[in-house]
């Protein structure tokens, strides 16, 4: 009989470790009160890119060279397709704030980094009233781009009682705060006057180029990055988090 009952709870422990699953390099950073800003900030930190890429079951993402297969823009005229993009920088954001309304099911948080992005383009259209064609490389390099991310959440349990964070939803905003800088290899085809010409009011216009045309590129980064947490958070307990 004892040896009956040693082999049910086995089975039952063994059940229990096979339901809930961590990642395979998963150490528990330090835990949070939910209202301490200033100790979710590290936390935030502490998960960031890097982290998350490090373990096994994301393997397969890529946050930090995040890589956009293709990407249209059709806005005011202009045709812009990109392909093979790379994103660099996620890597090395900093979190200036982050905190949670209780009350509210929200959480929000704002970031800031450098972003580059590199890939191939193919364009044509109307730019600053003027007509704009070419393709070959280019390069975008945003300084200080700020990003604030809203986040209704749920808490949900799983069939044994444990907690996770649920958020399937978000909101954001950007501005890219110092410069941003702009080169198209091939623009009008080799035409050197006419290219010149188009770099110098893109670069001198980044504000309202990244403004005007940049939300499309800066919703995909956090669509990704959105994925890579929503699935973080389906695989950790949110008391190895935060204590609410």
């Amino acid at each position: 009989m004892r040896g009956l009952i040693l082999s049910i709870l086995c089975l039952q422990v063994t059940y229990i470790s096979s339901t809930v699953i961590f990642p395979t390099v998963f150490t528990t950073p330090f835990r949070c009160f939910v209202w301490d800003s200033t100790c979710l900030k590290g936390l935030a930190k502490s998960i960031g890119p890097g982290y998350i890429q490090r373990i096994p079951e994301f393997s397969a993402l890529r946050l930090d060279p995040m890589g956009i297969d293709f990407q249209r823009l059709d806005q005011d005229g202009v045709i812009f397709d990109t392909t093979d993009t790379e994103v660099h920088g996620l890597s090395d954001m900093i979190v200036d704030e982050i905190s949670v309304l209780r009350n509210a099911s929200l959480s929000r948080m704002r970031f800031r980094t450098n972003l580059l992005f590199t890939g191939t383009y193919k364009c044509n259209g109307t730019m600053f009233f003027q007509p704009i064609s070419g393709e070959g490389r280019y390069a975008a390099s945003l300084k200080n781009v700020e990003v604030e991310i809203f986040n209704p959440y749920n808490i949900v349990r799983n069939e044994i009682g444990l907690e996770f964070l649920d958020a399937p939803d978000y909101q954001f905003r950007y501005v890219v705060k110092d410069k941003a800088n702009f080169r198209f290899d091939n623009l009008y085809y080799g035409d050197k006057e006419r290219s010149d010409l188009m770099h110098s009011l893109l670069n001198a216009n980044w504000e309202f180029i990244t403004e005007q045309y940049g939300r499309i590129y800066i919703s995909r980064i956090i669509s990704t990055m959105g994925k890579a947490y929503r699935s973080y958070f389906n695989l950790v307990p949110l008391r190895s988090l935060v204590e609410f």
